[in-house]
């Protein structure tokens, strides 16, 4: 029962993980999603905080495949 919990809630935190990386990439890309981040301030991401947003998806990726491998 216990391992089961385990592994169900590791697949969804590598779900929410991933999803939030493909955002932050969609980010980088220049879709005009960033009124959903930062306050609403930007509309279109500048292009220093597009690398941020580069550097957060990867970081992202990589927990996520981390919580993946848990299971």
């Amino acid at each position: 029962m216990e391992n089961n919990l385990v592994t169900v809630s590791s697949i969804v935190v590598a779900i929410i993980f991933v999803s939030l990386a493909i955002f932050q990439e969609l980010l980088t890309l220049g879709f005009p999603l960033a009124e959903f981040t930062l306050g609403g301030y930007y509309k279109i991401l500048p292009k220093k905080l597009r690398a941020i947003s580069a550097i957060r998806s990867l970081i992202l990726f990589i927990h996520g495949g981390s919580c993946s491998k848990t299971c």
